[in-house]
């Protein structure tokens, strides 16, 4: 459209790792340096941002394992940043086998980068949003601060046997704190604005998955994820857009004694949030919630021993379609237009026919 982006981006990296154990296997650790060289020149219709970032840093981890029974990773690197300064980001991984078939894992640790706002959301450039980048001028590049997050995680995986048949139970539960974070506004239709979080964000994933073998050789899955991502746009907290807060999924896998797949899946999605598009005209507004939804996929596969494979398949088997995906579609060039306000599929349903061939193999 009227929107001129072009983009250069110069990259080195260079890392070192020595290796070694004390005393023991039990005790091994892993040390070395690195050095980050990234060069970029960003012009955005008639406004330029460009940076050079050099960032030297150093590592230091420890492993400790008791057998099978209890293992844990701890480590830590500083790096300089030249215009972030001096910055640390440590973390630990634990597992603990409590019994036989139960294995409880944690971690925790902190995480920093510099975001490349306008590359990681191009898709807005596809609309008639005026850009507002509201940096310091004192940083080079887009003025914002770095990202900095603190992460912490737990897992329960569960091994067992109904009916004489295998099985597995998977829990999981993150939780992301963000210090600071590169906020893409989105909630006025007319304007992209990105700064850095005034208030507090945060993200909290909990999710359930259960593996089980129905009879030889058909195989299910199931799993459930409640996914909560909250950030304060303009001084209010809102739910992210476009992030489903609950998701479903099963799958159905069967293989016969002659190399026939068949493989089901079924997936849902609750309702998502659609940023406010309540200044444009009556035409061009759309609702501030999404509909839940199903998408059904099948693959049907039949291998010729271990030389090449053939398959038919259909995606999107309902025909689920997001209605006037885009916004003014019929003006373009208009102040309406929006390309970028997607929540769902956009296509139909496809079929897919397809071959491989095995990696050594003779036809």
């Amino acid at each position: 459209g009227l929107t001129s982006y072009n983009a250069n981006q110069q990259s080195g990296y260079f890392n070192s790792i020595y290796q070694s154990i004390i005393g023991t296997s039990t005790h091994k650790y892993r040390t070395g340096l690195s050095l980050l060289y990234d060069k970029y020149d960003e012009t955005l219709n008639a406004s330029n941002y460009a940076r050079e970032e050099i960032v030297p840093g150093a590592f230091f981890e420890y492993t400790f394992s008791y057998f099978e029974k209890f293992a844990v990773v701890a480590g830590i690197r500083g790096d300089y940043h030249n215009y972030y300064g001096l910055f640390f980001t440590p973390r630990i991984h634990t597992r603990y086998e409590v019994r036989e078939g139960t294995v409880l894992r944690a971690s925790a640790g902190r995480g920093q980068r510099t975001s490349n706002v306008i590359a990681e959301n191009a898709s807005l450039l596809a609309s008639s949003r005026s850009w507002f980048i509201q940096g310091d001028s004192a940083i080079q590049g887009f003025g914002l601060k770095p990202e900095v997050a603190w992460n912490f995680g737990l897992n329960l995986t569960q091994d067992f046997r109904l009916d004489y048949k295998p099985g597995t139970i998977a829990i999981d539960a993150y939780h992301s704190l963000f210090e600071n974070q590169t906020v893409v506004d989105i909630e006025n239709p007319r304007e992209v604005r990105i700064y850095n979080l005034t208030g507090s964000s945060y993200a909290t994933s909990l999710q359930g998955q259960i593996d089980y073998e129905l009879r030889r050789r058909l195989e299910l899955r199931m799993a459930y994820r409640w996914y909560e991502v909250r950030t304060e746009y303009g001084g209010v907290l809102k739910d992210k857009p476009f992030v489903a807060k609950h998701r479903a999924f099963i799958n159905l896998g069967y293989e016969t004694k002659t190399d026939w797949k068949f493989d089901y899946t079924v997936q849902w999605h609750s309702s998502k949030r659609i940023p406010s598009t309540a200044l444009n005209p009556v035409a061009d507004q759309r609702d501030t919630r999404s509909p839940e939804f199903f998408l059904m996929n099948a693959q049907i596969t039949k291998g010729w021993k271990e030389r090449f494979d053939i398959y038919v398949g259909m995606e999107n088997i309902l025909n689920f379609k997001q209605a006037n995906p885009i916004i003014s579609a019929d003006d373009p060039f208009g102040p309406y237009f929006d390309s970028a306000m997607v929540w769902g599929p956009i296509f139909g349903r496809m079929t897919y026919v397809g071959f491989r061939l095995k990696p050594g193999s003779k036809i």
